[in-house]
C-alpha cells in the first residue's frame, strides 16, 4: 500500500487556489467557525448543534464514533451549509480502535519500527472505516520518570528510538488510501517537552535549558515533521515558566521559523483558557489573543475562538491575518484529506474492523514488545506434562489487558492467558498435566487512590496457596491496572500494590518456582521480585491478544525479542532515572564522598535496551574501521564499526544489536552513553553474523548554548551492545 505521507503538506497550486476562492466567499462568523472543534460527547442536548453545523459556525468534531453519525453531520456540513465544508472529524486513536495493539510503551520495546508502522496503519484503517480521519497520535514525548502515567503513551527515554517512532508511526497513520479514497492525518504531541515535568505530574512545570530542548525533546517532532505530520497538537504544561500553548519561542522561533511548518495546530482540550489558571492570561479574552498570537489554529473545547475572537478583532487586539492564516491551514488539511470529493464513508469498508490480519499482527506485536527480564535456570520456556497454577487476577480480567487509551476497545474482544491456556490446552506443546486458577487479590474498583486499594483478602490467600502447593511451577499475573496509567495518573509509588507483594511472599514460601508476568503501563521497581522469583516477563498492557501471546513465549514457539525502553529502577526514589544522564563529578569513591545514596544501590534494576531470550548470544570481535575522521559536521567521511554476533544456542532467536558512542570532553558535557543505531537480527542455531554500523561526524555533535548544532574534535568512545550497559567497546577521534 503506498505510502507518501512525507509529502502530505506540501504546497498544491490547484489546492492553494482552491483555498482562496473558498475564504473569498466566507464571512466573518464561518471564519471563526472552522477554528471551533468540539467534542460529540459534549453536545447540550437542549441546543440545536445540527443548525449549528448547518451555519458553518463549527469546523471541526472529535469523538464522533459511529460512521453513521459522521455521515450524518458530513451531509449537514456539506449540502446544508452556505459554503459546504466538510467537517475534520479526530479523535484519540493511540494504540489501535477495535484492534487494540500493546500500549505505545510496550510496543516501543520492539525496536521494530516496521511493525509501529504497521500498527499504525491498522489503527488509521479501523479510524477511517468509523468515520474519523484525524488522530490525536503519535505521542512523542520523551519521558524519563516513570511516576508520570502518560509515558505509557510513547516511546519511552531515548531520543533515537523516539524519533525512529515517531516517523514510523506518523508513516503508518497517514498511508495514502489506507482504505481506498481515504487518508488519515496524524498529530503529534505535546509540543514540547511535556515529559519533563518535575515531579513525574501532568499539567506540571518543566525547566529545560535550551540546548536541551533541542538536544533530547525536539527531535522525535522534527523527526515527525519530517516524515509528514500534518498537525500538531499543544502541551498542557509550563516550559521554563512560559506555558506552553503560549510559548513564543516554541512556535515563533522553531516551528514557524526554523521548521517551516505548513501543517495546523490545535490546542489540546481546553488548554487555551487554562492559560488563566496558569497565571498567564488575566481572562478569557486575554487567553484567546495570546493563543492566536502564539499560533495555535484550532480551539479544542474551549469555545475561546467561537465567543472571543470577532470582539477581539473589532477591538483591533489581533490582526485578520492570523485567522485568515489559521483558517488557510484547517482548509489546506481538508483538502489534503479529500473531504471535499469523499466526505462519507461506506459501510463496506466496516469489514476491515478487528478482521483476522489485524488480530494476527496484534499479536505478533504483543510477541514482540514482552520482554524477558530474567530465567534463572532455563525456568521457562515450560517443559510438557507440569502442572500449572494460574495465580492473579490479571490472569482473567480481560478489560486490564488493553490498557490506557482503549477508547473503542471492547474487553469481549481481548484474550487472557487463562483463555489462551483454555483453548489451546489440547494441541499445545505444553499438554499440561493439569491448569489450576486462584485470583488470589482483588483489583480496585475505581481510579488509583489509596483508598481504593482492597486490603488483602484471606481467603483467596488461602485458596492461592492451596492451588500453588498442587503445582509443579507458579504463573503468577501482578502489575498496576490499566486505569493506574495515562493522563492525569501519575504515582509516588512504583511498587506492585501491596495486596499482589503479600501474595507473592506467601507462595514464596510453597517453595514452589514461580514466575512473574508483570502488567504495566510505566517501569515498576521490581527490587524484592528480580532478587527472589525464578523467572519474570514485562508483559506491559498488551492489547486484545494478550494471552495468546504471552501463551506463545510461555511454551517456547515464540523465543522473546523485546528490550526495555526504558530504564527500571530500584526504588521510585531514583526518579527520574535514565541510561543517558551525564557523569557526575564524583563518580567514583574520594574519601567515602561520591555520587551514591546510603540506603540502596545507586545503579538501576535493569537498564535501557536490557532483554533475555531463550538463546546464548556472544558478541566478539569489535572492530572499527579507522581511529580518526574529520570533525566537520558537513563532512561526508565515514566511520565502520564492526563485531561478529554469534547464536551459541540450538534454537533461532532474535537479537536487537544497539550501537552507543559517548564524547569524552566536550564544552558541554556529554551523556555516559547515547544510542545511535539498532538491528533486529534473525540468528539461526549456531550461526555468525558480522553486522556493521555507520557513523559520521553529524551523528556526533550537539547543540551548544546559543542553539546552534555543532560538532568537537576529540576522543569518542564506541559500544556495540545487548543493551546500555554491557557491550564490546571501543574508542575513534574526530580531528
Amino acid at each position: 500500500m503506498k505510502n507518501s505521507s512525507k509529502n502530505f503538506l506540501a504546497i498544491n497550486t490547484a489546492e492553494e487556489a482552491q483555498i482562496s476562492s473558498i475564504m473569498a466567499r466566507m464571512e466573518l462568523s464561518e471564519k471563526i467557525g472552522q477554528m471551533h472543534q468540539l467534542s460529540w460527547q459534549f453536545f447540550s442536548k437542549d441546543q440545536n448543534w445540527e443548525q449549528i453545523i448547518r451555519e458553518g459556525r463549527i469546523g471541526a468534531l472529535l469523538s464522533v464514533r459511529d460512521r453513521d453519525t459522521v455521515n450524518r453531520l458530513q451531509k449537514i456540513a456539506t449540502e446544508e451549509s452556505r459554503l459546504g465544508i466538510p467537517l475534520l472529524i479526530g479523535d484519540d486513536v493511540i494504540h489501535g480502535l477495535r484492534t487494540v495493539f500493546p500500549i505505545p510503551l510496550g510496543e516501543a520495546a520492539s525496536f521494530n519500527p516496521e511493525l509501529m508502522e504497521a500498527s499504525a496503519r491498522v489503527a488509521a484503517k479501523e479510524a477511517l472505516a468509523s468515520g474519523t480521519h484525524w488522530t490525536f497520535a503519535p505521542m512523542i514525548d520523551i519521558a524519563l520518570d516513570s511516576r508520570w502515567g502518560r509515558i505509557a503513551e510513547g516511546a519511552g527515554e531515548d531520543v533515537y528510538l523516539g524519533k525512529i517512532a515517531a516517523a514510523a508511526r506518523v508513516r503508518g497513520f497517514q498511508t495514502e488510501n489506507a482504505i481506498p479514497g481515504h487518508t488519515m492525518v496524524s498529530c503529534p504531541k505535546h509540543f514540547a517537552a511535556y515529559g519533563a515535568m518535575e515531579g513525574g505530574l501532568d499539567y506540571y512545570h518543566a525547566e529545560v535549558s535550551e540546548a536541551r530542548m533541542r538536544d533530547v525533546y525536539l527531535p522525535p517532532f522534527k523527526a515527525a515533521l519530517e516524515a509528514g505530520a500534518g498537525t500538531l497538537m499543544s502541551a498542557y504544561h509550563t516550559l521554563n515558566g512560559i506555558p506552553a500553548s503560549g510559548h513564543q519561542w516554541l512556535y515563533q522561533q522553531i516551528l514557524y521559523g526554523e521548521w517551516d511548518f505548513q501543517g495546523l495546530v490545535v490546542s489540546d482540550w481546553n488548554a487555551i483558557y487554562q492559560l488563566i489558571d496558569q497565571g498567564m492570561a488575566a481572562d478569557k479574552s486575554e487567553a484567546v489573543e495570546i493563543a492566536l498570537k502564539t499560533g495555535l489554529h484550532l480551539d479544542m473545547q474551549s469555545f475561546g475562538y467561537l465567543n472571543k475572537l470577532a470582539e477581539l478583532l473589532q477591538n483591533k487586539r489581533i490582526d485578520p491575518s492570523l485567522i485568515d492564516d489559521a483558517v488557510r491551514r484547517i482548509l489546506r488539511i481538508k483538502i489534503k484529506l479529500g473531504l471535499f470529493e469523499r466526505p462519507f464513508v461506506s459501510s463496506e469498508h466496516s469489514q476491515v474492523i478487528l478482521c483476522v490480519e489485524h488480530r494476527e499482527l496484534a499479536r505478533k506485536s504483543a510477541q514482540q514488545s514482552i520482554v524477558l527480564l530474567k530465567n534463572e535456570s532455563n525456568i521457562l520456556p515450560l517443559k510438557p506434562r507440569q502442572k500449572l497454577a494460574i495465580i492473579g487476577a490479571l490472569a482473567k480480567e480481560a478489560g486490564e489487558m488493553l490498557g490506557t487509551w482503549n477508547t473503542c476497545g471492547l474487553a469481549e474482544d481481548a484474550i487472557t492467558l487463562w483463555q489462551a491456556l483454555e483453548s489451546r490446552q489440547e494441541h499445545s506443546p505444553l499438554q499440561a498435566e493439569s491448569i489450576r486458577y486462584a485470583q488470589a487479590y482483588e483489583l480496585p474498583k475505581a481510579n488509583y487512590a489509596s483508598d481504593s486499594i482492597p486490603e488483602l483478602n484471606q481467603e483467596l490467600l488461602a485458596e492461592a496457596i492451596k492451588v500453588a502447593e498442587q503445582s509443579d511451577i507458579i504463573l503468577f499475573a501482578a502489575g498496576e491496572p490499566c486505569s493506574w496509567s495515562g493522563e492525569a495518573h501519575c504515582r509516588t509509588d512504583l511498587n506492585l500494590p501491596k495486596p499482589q507483594q503479600a501474595v507473592l511472599q506467601a507462595l514464596m514460601k510453597t517453595g514452589k518456582p514461580i514466575v512473574l508476568l508483570v502488567f504495566a503501563g510505566r517501569a515498576l521497581s521490581l527490587e524484592w521480585e528480580s532478587e527472589n522469583l525464578a523467572s519474570i516477563l514485562y508483559c506491559w498492557h498488551p492489547g486484545i491478544e494478550a494471552g495468546n501471546a504471552i501463551l506463545d513465549i510461555l511454551e517456547g514457539s515464540i523465543n522473546p525479542s523485546g528490550r526495555l525502553p526504558i530504564t527500571l529502577p530500584r526504588h521510585v526514589g531514583q526518579m527520574p532515572l535514565y541510561y543517558h544522564q551525564r557523569l557526575p563529578g564524583r563518580s567514583r569513591d574520594n574519601g567515602g564522598n561520591h555520587t551514591r545514596y546510603v540506603d540502596r544501590a545507586t545503579y538501576e534494576l535493569y537498564p535501557f535496551g536490557f532483554g533475555l531470550s531463550y538463546s546464548q548470544v556472544k558478541y566478539k570481535e569489535l572492530q572499527i574501521s579507522k581511529s580518526r575522521i574529520s570533525a566537520k559536521v558537513d563532512s561526508n567521511e565515514w566511520l565502520e564499526i564492526r563485531a561478529e554476533i554469534v547464536n551459541e544456542s540450538n534454537r533461532d532467536c532474535v537479537e536487537v544489536v544497539q550501537l552507543y558512542v559517548h564524547d569524552v570532553a566536550a564544552s558541554i558535557p556529554r551523556p555516559r552513553r547515547e544510542l545511535k543505531g539498532f538491528q533486529r537480527i534473525n540468528l539461526e542455531p549456531g550461526e555468525k553474523r558480522q553486522l556493521v554500523f555507520r557513523l559520521k561526524s553529524s551523528d556526533l555533535g550537539f547543540h551548544n548554548s546559543q542553539g546552534i548544532y555543532i560538532t568537537e574534535p576529540g576522543q569518542f568512545q564506541v559500544w556495540i551492545a545487548p543493551d546500555s550497559r554491557l557491550g564490546l567497546k571501543g574508542e575513534f577521534w574526530l580531528d
